[in-house]
């Protein structure tokens, strides 16, 4: 719809408390909708995949008890590659 300029993006999970080895789903939502988002997530600052994804989601499962830090980046598609627009 939209084209990237003035938006908002909310970053949930769900569940809000996980146990170990417990499953964790992370959604990144764009508001207005924007064409041709992709995605990449990090948790503790890794990358979890090195490729950008179509999909605003992903599922972390906790092998370790305590804090985890996630963050993920936004980007479009352009000629050259893949422009970063969000980083959060």
């Amino acid at each position: 719809t939209g084209q990237p300029g003035l938006f908002g993006v909310t970053f949930d999970v769900s569940p809000g408390e996980v146990n170990v080895n417990d499953n964790a789903v992370f959604t990144a939502d764009v508001s207005p909708p924007v064409d041709g988002l992709l995605y990449r997530f990090f948790v503790d600052g890794q990358p979890v995949s090195t490729d950008w994804q179509p999909s605003p989601r992903f599922t972390y499962r906790a092998e370790q008890a305590g804090m985890h830090a996630v963050h993920v980046d936004i980007g479009q598609r352009v000629d050259q590659g893949t422009r970063l627009i969000v980083l959060l």
